[in-house]
């Protein structure tokens, strides 16, 4: 193992650099003493994305070939650099780096003009701030390799010159590498091997403290796992996958996609469906495949009284105007729903009663105090 890596992490050090010290005082009873651990409220896991992504954990990211993985990550990229939300879900705003390794210089730039016209006009600085991308090299710069001397597993200088990157990088939150393939070069299928891939893609996140995303394609008898050795997916704590819609439903349609957690050690396993959009972002589908019309406006119009309720309770206002409410309906917002139809839902929502118009603003309804009847038990 290449140990010529330097490390602000002094735990981290000394286990990289002198194992049997560190493997002699880690072995120790004292070290398994667990009263600090008991001693007032336990910590709180943290999240890069709210309750779904993890923050400072190595996984996977796992998807067919074109299926959008750079894409959906670069969205992700844009989100925690400026704040703005992610699928309509909040994250930890910080820095940004990305390796993209497979898209030249003509495809990141389109992508993220495009990505920019969905952040808020407010956070749009902070993307060219805290966003670095290295996109495709002009030769292939392998992260794990074979020994010159040996057919033992090292880390290359060329991912020692990526970690020192990362180092250099104040408040860094998150770090996608696309992809596995590209920057492997040992053999995939061997335990041993994908065990060292993972446990240094484990040891970026612990010297960081940033997300580190891999990403990964599975292999074509099966697009939810990732391809070659288990131990790959075993090591690491999390592990996302981009995959079509089930078959059977109109989700069947290469429009339609699945963003799955598929594991996450720490917690429950979510998934989010989603619709690739005319220009070729991802978004929060606007509906299920088998959900009604009527089925989508009450579920959003749900979304929308706790959009007003959250902002009675931190701001003057008791209600909100059509213009702040169309703010929260951007791609990958709150709303969920293309901005061209809001209207069309406010109205139907005010008809429902579910919503109340007063002065150009919206407001949710108080409750009113009745007896439940059989056919509203039937109806919930």
């Amino acid at each position: 193992m290449n140990t010529h890596h330097s490390f602000a992490n002094s735990e981290l050090k000394q286990a990289i650099h002198n194992p049997g010290d560190y493997s002699a005082k880690f072995f120790n009873l004292q070290q398994g003493d667990i009263s600090a651990l008991m001693r007032g409220n336990p910590p709180k896991r943290q999240f890069l994305v709210d309750k779904l992504i993890p923050q400072g954990v190595a996984g996977l990211f796992n998807g067919p070939g074109a299926i959008g993985k750079t894409t959906l990550a670069m969205q992700l990229g844009a989100s925690v650099a400026t704040g703005a939300d992610f699928l309509g879900l909040g994250v930890q705003q910080g820095s940004v780096l990305m390796y993209l390794s497979e898209d030249d210089d003509c495809e990141v730039s389109n992508r993220l003009h495009r990505i920019k016209e969905t952040i808020p006009d407010d956070l749009q600085a902070k993307m060219e701030e805290n966003l670095k991308i290295l996109s495709r090299p002009a030769t292939d710069l392998p992260f794990f390799d074979y020994g010159k001397s040996s057919r033992s597993a090292t880390t290359t200088v060329h991912f020692g010159n990526f970690f020192k990157a990362a180092q250099n990088l104040d408040n860094l939150k998150l770090i996608v590498i696309d992809s596995y393939t590209r920057v492997n070069r040992l053999d995939e299928i061997q335990h041993s091997h994908a065990s060292f891939t993972a446990a240094w893609i484990e040891v970026l996140a612990q010297e960081t403290g940033a997300t580190v995303l891999m990403i990964h394609h599975p292999p074509k008898s099966n697009s939810s796992t990732a391809r070659g050795s288990s131990a790959l997916l075993n090591a690491t704590r999390f592990s996302a996958t981009l995959s079509p819609g089930k078959k059977g439903t109109r989700a069947e349609s290469k429009e339609a996609l699945c963003f799955k957690i598929e594991k996450f050690n720490y917690g429950k396993t979510r998934h989010v469906s989603l619709e690739r959009l005319d220009n070729g972002l991802l978004a929060p589908a606007s509906r299920n495949p088998e959900e009604s019309e009527g089925e989508l406006f009450r579920r959003l119009s749900q979304s929308i009284q706790e959009v007003i309720k959250f902002n009675q309770v931190t701001s003057t206002s008791s209600g909100m105007t059509y213009s702040h409410l169309r703010s929260k309906a951007k791609i990958g917002g709150i709303i969920n729903i293309q901005q061209d139809r809001l209207k069309e839902l406010l109205s139907w929502a005010v008809h429902e009663k579910l919503l109340t118009l007063e002065n150009d603003h919206y407001f949710v309804p108080k409750p009113t105090t009745r007896t439940m009847q059989t056919k509203d038990y039937l109806t919930i």
